[in-house]
């Protein structure tokens, strides 16, 4: 399928090049993409930074909107035009996964079956494809907002996650004692209000049960974040030399992620009732327990371990990205005193101060909304999303794309390219406002939450939990910079999600 763009691009950016840059060799009279060079059997793979977002921009700036490369054995193609991406994102050629490893947590037999019934072995929403992925989205979505999603009750749900967060920050007020660890605090309030839908029980933040399974999660999660790496794109390698190249490690790590949403799923099969469906889980069971069809994603063992990896899906998409932007615009609003007390203004004005914010007031916060939109710019918390795989030959801008080349969506650079937002590296939420300030106006090259068919399912309750926990935060607290504290600048942590480095605020309450 072909896109109505020019066949060859003159990029703003190139100094050196006023045309696609470096092709490789085209074979059979095709016209090849434009690319960085590379090495035999390694490819680009020398050449990337450990923030791999980087070096993509960098390429975007000197290769131009679509840039080929290999990792290894790995054929990518990196996408840093919105109009692009926004186009091929709503093919369903565009929209399979890569191999996401799955020999990890499953055995041999398991990979078998879901490659002979599905082409390949993966298990929950994230990393499946085809008919499987398109059943479990499906039920998902309809059982998502049967239990709360977009609704009253699930702003009830993270109102009461709020309330606990406000009177734990308030003895850090009270004492005067720097807050230290607000990401943990935020993952713990934004995991609980989720697991009261999926697992239908609720915990106090400073519940034993609670910590452990958020700290095994992020400690899992960010081991496999860190040492994936080559493995990802060389997987023979690591099960080849398993010990030396980490990934026996790496393996241990994957089962303990799985390990931390395989024990409410025994605990919902074990007491589970058709009569009382308490939550996702009891629903996602009643389905697995109705379907007859051997071939069905929900049948048996193979529905259990999907539901397992769905629950994974839930809290990486649900928990790590809506944390990682509360704790940016806690962040930035605690640099930028003018912005704060601007939202506070804004705040004041429609709540009066004596009533918390409500998801009906957002209407009426357009400061509130284009603050928001600047920091999912700014920030960029998922820098190139999860990658997408081409399940056939595409023809792209005049160019061939090749099946199964992973896409990678440049959204670190699209956020932060000149030519678009002209001074992207400064925070400027006005860029969000009309020229009155009194309207919010949406950028189309903003692309929070992905685009086209697999756009993220968890939009609406990331969106609601970043503006009820900010606004009410801010309603409650002045906070600042503690200046004894480390001091990173506006570096981040690389991970499943940009963070910043290590900070510490302090608090002064507002309405006391």
């Amino acid at each position: 399928m072909s896109l109505t763009l020019a066949k060859v691009h003159h990029h703003r950016h190139s100094n050196n090049q006023s045309e696609l840059a470096i092709l490789s060799e085209p074979k059979s009279g095709e016209a090849r993409l434009s690319s960085p060079r590379g090495l035999p059997l390694l490819g680009n793979i020398l050449q990337m930074d450990k923030a791999l977002h980087m070096t993509f921009s960098k390429w975007a700036k000197i290769y131009g909107p679509v840039v080929q490369a290999h990792l290894a054995t790995t054929r990518i193609a990196i996408i840093s035009d919105h109009v692009i991406l926004r186009k091929i994102f709503a093919q369903t050629e565009y929209s399979g996964r890569p191999d996401f490893h799955s020999d990890m947590t499953s055995t041999p037999a398991e990979i078998a079956e879901m490659k002979k019934l599905y082409g390949k072995s993966a298990y929950g929403l994230s990393p499946t494809e085809g008919k499987i992925w398109e059943e479990l989205r499906r039920f998902t979505l309809r059982q998502l907002r049967d239990f709360g999603f977009g609704k009253q009750s699930m702003e009830e749900l993270i109102m009461v996650e709020v309330a606990e967060l406000i009177e734990h920050l308030k003895r850090f007020e009270v004492g005067r004692k720097p807050v230290t660890d607000l990401k943990e605090m935020s993952i713990l309030a934004v995991a609980n209000s989720l697991r009261v839908i999926v697992a239908g029980k609720r915990y106090r933040h400073d519940d034993p049960e609670l910590l452990n399974f958020t700290r095994t999660a992020e400690k899992a999660l960010q081991d496999l974040l860190e040492n994936a790496g080559l493995l990802f794109f060389v997987p023979w390698l690591g099960k080849s030399f398993p010990r030396l190249t980490g990934y026996a490690k790496l393996k241990e790590r994957g089962l303990e992620f799985l390990d931390s949403f395989q024990k409410p799923v025994k605990e919902h099969l074990e007491t589970y009732s058709p009569e009382n469906i308490r939550d996702f889980i009891d629903a996602y069971i009643k389905e697995m327990k109705t379907v007859t069809d051997p071939d069905s994603p929900f049948y048996g063992k193979r529905g259990e371990k999907n539901l397992e990896a769905i629950f994974g899906d839930f809290y990486i998409g649900g928990t790590d990205t809506t944390t990682s932007m509360i704790v940016w615009m806690v962040f930035i609003l605690s640099k930028f005193s003018e912005y704060q007390e601007q939202f506070q203004n804004e705040i004041k004005s429609v709540t009066g101060n004596n009533r918390a914010c409500q998801l009906s007031d957002k209407s009426s916060m357009p400061f509130t909304e284009a603050l928001t939109a600047e920091t999912f710019r700014f920030a960029t918390v998922s820098p190139f999303g999860l990658q997408h795989r081409t399940t056939s030959d595409q023809e792209l801008n005049g160019f061939l794309i090749r099946k199964d080349t992973l896409i990678f969506p440049n959204y670190y650079f699209m956020h932060h390219d000149p030519a678009i937002w002209g001074d992207p590296e400064t925070f400027r939420p006005s860029r969000f406002l009309d020229k009155e300030r009194k309207t919010f106006v949406k950028n189309p090259a903003l692309i929070a939450f992905g685009t086209g068919r697999r756009v993220c399912i968890g939009e609406s309750f990331a969106r609601d939990s970043i503006f009820l926990f900010v606004t009410n935060l801010f309603q409650r607290f002045s906070i600042a910079i503690d200046k004894n504290g480390p001091d990173n600048g506006f570096a981040t942590e690389t991970g499943f999600a940009l963070v910043p480095k290590p900070f510490h605020i302090l608090l002064k309450d507002r309405l006391e």
